[in-house]
């Protein structure tokens, strides 16, 4: 069973961001992209942030994704920071952000604020991981459901709804594959039950008996 569940932000860490500014963003709307200065770190409130990296043929994949509670945006505290990837709001999404030098002597004041920073960093360190295995799968069946159920496990379910609308552009964006091709594996996933499409794009389906 795929479980939509609400991730409960640690309490130090609400706090920390609590006097932080909101930003919000729409759906396919970028928060920044490869190369841009890092000047802030972000703590997601609601909806889900994509982060995706572009080879040199120019194909994209996904390599994080950050749903509500998670900080991201770490590369801000490095001496001379850029960002890696592009990030990308994969639903409606509210942010706030905490500029750099704030974070910094956070860091050094506030031990829990640390630790959680220290907690985020492991687990992005092994998401990327997964999501970066998963690129090397000859199957690219597999793969989308991957990234979808990785979707899914990062969104927060306010009204018990199951399914959620991915946008095809977005579904391009995050696997670097050709829209001709990604619409045929989309057709094989929705004839399996998998999935479902309307006029708007494509939902993933919670269903009874997978596993996450």
């Amino acid at each position: 069973m795929i479980s939509i569940r609400p991730i409960a932000p640690h309490q130090a860490t609400l706090d920390a961001f609590a006097t932080s500014p909101r930003r919000s963003l729409d759906v396919g709307e970028d928060l920044y992209h490869a190369d841009d200065v890092a000047t802030s770190i972000y703590i997601v409130e609601h909806g889900t942030i994509v982060e995706t990296r572009s080879e040199g043929n120019g194909r994209s994949f996904a390599v994080a994704i950050h749903g509500p509670g998670t900080v991201f945006g770490y590369r801000t505290l490095a001496k001379s920071p850029r960002r890696g990837s592009r990030a990308t709001a994969l639903v409606t999404t509210v942010l706030r952000e905490m500029d750099r030098h704030v974070a910094l002597e956070l860091l050094a004041l506030d031990p829990e604020f640390a630790s959680k920073m220290m907690t985020d960093l492991a687990k992005a360190a092994r998401q990327a991981e997964r999501m970066c295995d998963a690129w090397q799968w000859q199957d690219l069946r597999s793969t989308l459901l991957f990234v979808l159920r990785e979707i899914v496990n990062n969104l927060e379910d306010h009204n018990g709804n199951y399914s959620y609308r991915i946008d095809l552009p977005l579904l391009e964006l995050m696997t670097g594959c050709p829209a001709p091709i990604l619409g045929k594996t989309l057709q094989s996933l929705q004839t399996n039950g998998s999935i479902q499409s309307n006029d708007d794009g494509y939902q993933f389906v919670n269903r009874q008996g997978e596993s996450p």
